[in-house]
């Protein structure tokens, strides 16, 4: 059973664009945990609310404060860790103003079997 120290996701979330900061669910036969997220809201002078979500099948669940509002240059981090299984996912929906939001993710990745 393999077990992989990984950064899972790095990138920029464009203002009012969602986005899976994982890139892509995750793959069968494969279990990740995300350990921490970082998220830096790149805008000087604007404000950004932010929501993260797990999506798995048809079901998407808030993981994050409702409407987190970063700051310009503010940085958010979640270090509590995060289960998914295969095809889960990860979904970060920006506000309509402020950002871009830079991310950092970083876990492991496992063999189910």
């Amino acid at each position: 059973m393999a077990i992989q120290i990984l950064q899972l996701g790095i990138g920029t979330i464009p203002v009012n664009t969602p986005k899976d900061p994982l890139g892509t669910a995750v793959a069968t036969g494969k279990a990740r945990i995300v350990k921490n997220m970082r998220f830096v809201n790149t805008s000087t002078t604007t404000s950004v609310a932010l929501n993260i979500y797990v999506v798995a099948g048809s079901e998407t669940r808030l993981v994050s404060p409702s409407n987190l509002t970063l700051a310009p240059g503010a940085l958010y981090i979640d270090d509590q860790e995060i289960t998914l299984e295969a095809t889960h996912k990860l979904k970060a929906t920006p506000g309509a103003t402020g950002g871009p939001i830079d991310f950092v993710l970083s876990g492991i990745e496992r063999d189910v079997s």
